[in-house]
């Protein structure tokens, strides 16, 4: 077993301890702020310029507090019930060859 391995396995038994629910949210908050952070920045610089008053009328217009929700209530708890999914077949496959 790689180091890599060793230390998914002793990170991921710490996030499997705190439980599912815990790990979808905080997982879900971040993608949903980094997916907003990143469609403010396209809307800003793409759709509306690239001008500092873009930026700043992208970051105080509606649409930024509608998008955080969008990916947070919608995309966050799917993105992170996916990733729980997929670390829990990697983890469960990496026991078994322990």
């Amino acid at each position: 077993m790689t180091e890599l391995q060793k230390r998914f396995l002793a990170d991921w038994e710490a996030k499997r301890q705190r439980g599912k629910v815990r790990f979808v949210l905080y997982t879900g908050l971040a993608w949903a702020t980094i997916m907003t952070t990143i469609m403010t920045c396209y809307q800003a610089f793409m759709v509306r310029g690239g001008s500092w008053a873009a930026i700043l009328a992208t970051c105080f217009s509606w649409e930024l507090p509608f998008w955080f929700l969008f990916y947070g209530v919608f995309g966050g708890p799917i993105y992170g019930l996916v990733t729980w999914y997929f670390n829990e077949q990697r983890y469960q496959k990496l026991i078994k060859r322990r």
